[in-house]
């Protein structure tokens, strides 16, 4: 008899001020074997960021109290979760703030009305990319 092992997958943070696309990502998420933690305003996943330290944001742009790039440059000027990549999602069509995810992340914006499987999609590529990448740079 031979013994699969399970490798765990990542440990994902959702931010959305929409209750129902935050429950959404989380269901997706976990159905497809992520750890997810999920809030309604980046200053709350602040609180809890740097002792969590996620593999993935997956962060809303437009929201009340701080909007996504705000949380990623609060993110960004802590060295202790620098590190954490962000992907960000909106339902808007402004170019100007798809052209800021693309210029802060290297990453383009995943828009709210794009089918669960290209989400998963582009969480698995994103992650298997800073897989590959830290891999090599380990070996280097």
């Amino acid at each position: 008899m031979k013994l699969q092992k399970t490798v765990p997958k990542k440990f994902i943070y959702v931010v959305d001020d929409s209750t129902a696309y935050r429950v959404f990502l989380e269901s997706i998420l976990k159905m497809n074997g992520y750890s997810v933690a999920s809030f309604e305003e980046p200053k709350d996943a602040l609180k809890h960021i740097e002792k969590d330290l996620p593999h993935l944001v997956l962060s809303d742009v437009e929201m009340p109290q701080m909007d996504g790039f705000k949380f990623y440059l609060e993110v960004k000027m802590n060295p202790v979760i620098s590190h954490i990549p962000f992907l960000f999602i909106s339902s808007t069509e402004c170019e100007h703030i798809h052209k800021t995810a693309q210029t802060l992340t290297n990453q383009h914006l995943i828009e709210k009305r794009t089918s669960y499987r290209y989400i998963i999609e582009r969480v698995e590529n994103f992650l298997g990319f800073r897989n590959l990448r830290s891999q090599k740079i380990h070996l280097a």
